[in-house]
């Protein structure tokens, strides 16, 4: 009886076809479009309450040097075997994955600035999404909840698109400094119980989450 390939992991390596970041010229693109992508956001001004900027980023989404080839993997070959990212599953990967004296941390720096909406979203987006750390906005979100924060969707789908994409400028950058000379993608991986190792270091993965929390982004947005 053959084994069912994990979903995640068969939508990533269709994706690494469609966008090939192995090689010098394309890795270095898809590095500088995400570098210029952080470096030229709009920064929040804590004064004021943070509304979101959809625009902003669907305007350079759109500006992705494979967008024809990410898009047209999304219409076609995606829709066979579609992957969903949703919103819950991050919620959930914050309460399982959390750490009690993380939470303690952040309660010490949210209570520390009154509780208020807008320091919980500028440490969620400037603080943790623009530095790439997932894990630690998943831990922010499930101490959100816990505390009964109320944060729009649209706000955490934003703060996880920059985790998300920045993880992935990380990971290339990591690749570039190496001299490329120690890329493995999960495409490349022969033995299927090792490939959820090398799954959360591939940087392939981490564009695609953002690629679709763009989209759910605009979507929402337009809703």
């Amino acid at each position: 009886m053959s084994v069912m390939e994990n979903p995640q992991i068969k939508a990533v390596k269709h994706f690494e076809n469609a966008i090939d970041t192995t090689k010098l010229g394309s890795h270095k693109m898809i590095y500088d479009w995400v570098s210029a992508l952080v470096l030229e956001s709009p920064k929040l001004d804590s004064d004021i309450l943070y509304q979101g900027n959809p625009v902003y980023i669907n305007d350079r989404v759109r500006a992705f040097p494979y967008i024809d080839e990410a898009d047209h993997f999304f219409r076609s070959e995606f829709k066979k075997n579609p992957f969903e990212i949703t919103l819950s599953q991050y919620q959930i990967d914050g309460q399982w994955n959390h750490e009690d004296h993380t939470l303690e941390h952040l309660k010490t720096v949210i209570d520390g600035n009154g509780r208020s909406v807008q320091s919980f979203i500028n440490l969620a987006i400037e603080g943790f999404g623009k530095s790439g750390n997932v894990r630690g906005l998943t831990n922010l979100f499930h101490y959100a909840e816990e505390s009964n924060m109320s944060i729009s969707p649209h706000i955490q789908l934003e703060a996880l698109f920059w985790a998300e994409a920045c993880l992935a400028k990380n990971l290339l950058a990591q690749e570039s400094n190496s001299g490329l000379k120690k890329i493995i993608r999960v495409s490349e991986v022969r033995k299927k119980d090792e490939e959820q190792k090398f799954l959360e270091k591939d940087p392939v993965l981490h564009l695609f989450r953002a690629y679709r929390l763009a989209e759910m982004l605009e979507t929402i947005s337009i809703g």
